[in-house]
């Protein structure tokens, strides 16, 4: 067991000496407070019911603060980082000015593109299910290439379901709808599918994007 002095700042802003005891595992157990005259006080240390130290806030969520706030900071980059593995520790990310960098709606890795292509009024999968994942949609653009308008109509699952949604497309054009909030599917593992009218000549292109979610 090795003895040591930790600075720390008390409430007035002074600098004051707390001497510890560090054990295997680097364990600090606090015992004193040292003031600026040299002598000491007590100090109570705050542990759970296993013996490990509580910290907590200055104040509490919609209180008066009553201190100095402790500062919080992400890491300033103009490269982006080396990736983690899933599920481990990361710091948050601003620029070199210190403005939160955020990605819309969600992380790159869970954005995933899909597209069909729709000729005889036969239902078709744009995205297969997953087991307990949500694709929600994001985009979606179809392109009739024929000289007759055409609707489109997306369902959320495979075999004459409800339609979620339907896209009426004039000829030899191109729409497209944008969610300014992702279109939720319903119902996890489902396939999403388009199915247009059995119309001789056409073929209507469609391309989507989705965001995985749980």
């Amino acid at each position: 067991m090795k003895d040591s002095l930790i600075h720390v700042e008390d409430k007035f802003g002074s600098l004051r000496a707390v001497k510890g005891s560090t054990e295997e595992g680097n364990i600090v157990s606090f015992a004193q407070i040292y003031g600026s005259d040299g002598t000491t006080d007590d100090i109570r240390v705050l542990t759970d019911s296993a013996g490990k130290l509580r910290v907590g806030g200055q104040a509490n969520h919609g209180a008066t603060a009553n201190a100095t706030p402790v500062g919080v900071s992400g890491e300033a980059r103009v490269t982006n980082p080396t990736p983690v593995d899933d599920g481990d520790a990361a710091r948050f990310m601003t620029d070199d000015v210190g403005r939160i960098v955020t990605s819309a709606y969600q992380v790159r890795d869970l954005v995933q593109t899909a597209s069909a292509s729709l000729t005889n009024g036969t239902e078709t999968q744009l995205l297969a299910g997953a087991a307990g994942v949500f694709n929600d949609l994001v985009h979606v653009t179809a392109s009739n290439n024929s000289g007759a308008a055409v609707t489109v109509d997306f369902r959320e699952t495979t075999g004459n379901a409800a339609t979620a949604f339907s896209m009426d497309i004039a000829a030899n054009s191109v729409e497209t709808i944008s969610f300014s909030v992702p279109y939720p599917q319903g119902l996890a593992l489902a396939d999403w599918t388009a199915d247009m009218p059995d119309i001789t000549g056409t073929t209507v292109s469609i391309t989507a994007l989705f965001i995985k979610n749980v």
